[in-house]
């Protein structure tokens, strides 16, 4: 058996001894995908620099290369907008059928009285209003999942090595070279005394880093680390991160109900306040916090 995690860290791909690969989503701990790759066992898979392809070599005595962009949080990310659009605007559609079928009901028929006539109009106008009440309803709700997905998505820090980048020219007063990446301007702190070294070692400095998606499919980096050939290494956080310190956060949370009679009691068209604060007492970062409320 062998296995290979994404360059995301997000699923995990294990070959068998009857030639399956299983698709595992790491995170919800679930197989996903389970296909036949190979007729004998598979001796050894490896992912792409990209994590676009895995190849998979077998007893069988065949060397494969297998199309997982679809497990590319970029692609997923781009997956669920296409769909999110393509739904609203199936829905859209829907609606303007409806609404215009119920339009051509409203012609008065020459043995209809004009208050029936009313009536039957005044029918009409509210099952077109219940139709785009509805219609906002499930826009609604449908758009909040898809961007929930999306969000969950956006939250997933990716390790990425080989980055190109640009050096701006040195600031001597403030001490750091202005780092130029993927149209994003960064400052790298670097002390007088070896900025001059810095600088000539330029193009042969190793540039890595974490980022995550934004919902617009843009790289937002949190970290970038410069290796110079004599091992020395700096860092620079353009985005609030934490490093990873080995320890657990701590989290304190109040949960604080606020209504305008202050009796703790929600009243019939009332409006009150639940107010969450939470606080990190621990000695480690907390990535995320996810909260889900009962009525």
């Amino acid at each position: 058996m062998d296995m290979q995690f994404t360059n995301q860290g997000v699923y995990l791909f294990v070959s068998t001894a009857n030639g399956y690969i299983k698709v595992i989503d790491f995170k919800n701990n679930k197989i996903i995908n389970n296909f036949k790759a190979h007729n004998g066992k598979i001796n050894d898979i490896a992912l792409s620099n990209k994590a676009d392809y895995l190849y998979t070599a077998s007893d069988d005595e065949y060397l494969k290369k297998w199309d997982i962009s679809q497990y590319n949080i970029k692609n997923m990310i781009s997956n669920l907008i296409f769909e999110k659009d393509n739904k609203l605007s199936e829905l859209s559609k829907n609606l303007r059928k409806k609404l215009s079928k119920l339009e051509k009901q409203k012609q008065k028929s020459e043995f209809e009285t004009k208050k029936n006539y009313m009536q039957r109009v005044k029918q009409i106008d509210e099952k077109k209003k219940e139709l785009k009440r509805k219609f906002q309803q499930d826009k609604k709700k449908f758009k909040q999942f898809i961007d929930l997905e999306i969000q969950e998505l956006t939250q997933i820090q990716i390790p990425i090595n080989d980055i190109k980048f640009e050096l701006g020219k040195y600031n001597p007063e403030e001490k750091f070279f202005p780092v130029i990446l993927e149209n994003d301007t960064f400052d790298l702190k670097v002390t007088r005394n070896v900025a001059k070294n810095f600088k000539m070692q330029f193009k042969a400095i190793d540039c890595s880093g974490i980022f995550s998606y934004t919902a617009e499919i843009k790289k937002k980096f949190y970290l970038l680390k410069f290796k110079t050939p004599d091992e020395k290494i700096y860092k620079t956080h353009p985005h609030n991160y934490a490093e990873d310190t080995g320890l657990p956060p701590k989290i304190i949370y109040e949960i604080k109900f606020e209504d305008k009679n202050h009796n703790n009691i929600l009243e019939v068209d009332e409006k009150a306040k639940i107010i969450i604060t939470l606080k990190n007492k621990g000695k480690g970062y907390c990535a995320w916090i996810k909260s889900s409320s009962y009525p």
